[in-house]
């Protein structure tokens, strides 16, 4: 599913590569990897997806639990994304230029065929 998704940071293989990858990249491979997961997310399957060292993902995982961006699951050995991030997604969507031009057109088309559909 990963593969399926346009990557909103630089490749994994880049940030290998890179003795200069930051710690923020890291943090965007993550929450991109359990945010885009369908179900709540093993240690080792975020380590693994995203290529990073495990007691690397680990700290960082914390770190995200802590500051509420990620929470655990009820059994508290997975991962997946809190309300918090979650909101986050939905006000990037709400506030989203595209979202004028989307609703110009929904009014547009309410008055063209608007009363057709109520005749009906």
């Amino acid at each position: 599913m990963l593969d399926k998704l346009a990557r909103i940071t630089s490749t994994t293989k880049e940030l290998e590569n890179s003795a200069k990858s930051s710690m923020a990249e890291k943090v965007l491979l993550i929450l991109e990897a359990v945010s885009q997961s369908e179900f709540p997310l093993a240690l080792e399957a975020v380590a693994s997806s995203t290529r990073l060292a495990k007691p690397t993902v680990f700290r960082l995982l914390n770190t995200l639990v802590d500051q509420g961006f990620i929470e655990r699951d009820p059994n508290g050995r997975r991962f997946q994304p809190s309300s918090k991030l979650r909101i986050i997604g939905v006000n990037v969507l709400s506030v989203d230029s595209i979202r004028s031009q989307r609703v110009a057109v929904m009014k547009r088309l309410v008055d063209e065929i608007g009363d057709e559909l109520l005749s009906i």
